[in-house]
């Protein structure tokens, strides 16, 4: 069962924004899926005489996503100021929907003379499964990260003058 990545990234990009920056990362996955079974069982006896039948629906939706947004300085990466900005956003969000319909039907009818038996089984299953992980992230794996902040925000560009907000929502 893999799953897929709805991804917003920013990697080792050293970037001066003079006003608001947003990282944004959203899923809106969907899927629907509908399945139907019908059966039916008729025993007319003159003398002894026996049916059976049977019918089944299964629906299986699973939506297996991970959605993330992030902000990276690798090792490697630059070693002065990552992002010099107004303000800065970093937001994940899941809104992935699942809808699954199963019909099953059965009818039994047994006539007899004698003896006469109907059996019918009609059996119907439905089941969504969503799951996966929500991110926002801003990561640092610099030395440098010490020394100097990966992220100044304000309109001065001095640390504490600008806004930095994290969000993740599933």
């Amino acid at each position: 069962d893999e799953s897929f990545a709805t991804t917003a990234q920013v990697v080792d990009a050293q970037l001066t924004v003079a006003g608001a920056m947003s990282v944004s990362a959203t899923n809106t996955a969907t899927i629907t899926a509908a399945a139907g079974a019908g059966s039916a069982a008729v025993a007319v006896s003159g003398s002894v005489s026996g049916a059976a039948s049977g019918a089944g629906a299964d629906v299986t939706n699973t939506i297996h996503a991970d959605t993330i947004a992030q902000i990276t300085r690798t090792a490697s990466g630059p070693s002065g100021v990552l992002l010099q900005v107004g303000s800065l956003a970093v937001s994940a969000t899941n809104t992935s929907t699942a809808s699954a319909v199963a019909v099953g039907a059965a009818i039994a009818a047994a006539v007899g003379g004698n003896a006469a038996a109907a059996l019918s089984i009609g059996v119907a299953l439905a089941r969504n499964e969503i799951y996966g992980s929500v991110s926002a992230l801003i990561t640092d794996a610099s030395l440098a990260a010490l020394a100097t902040p990966m992220v100044i925000a304000g309109a001065s560009l001095a640390p504490t003058a600008g806004n930095i907000s994290l969000s993740a929502t599933s």
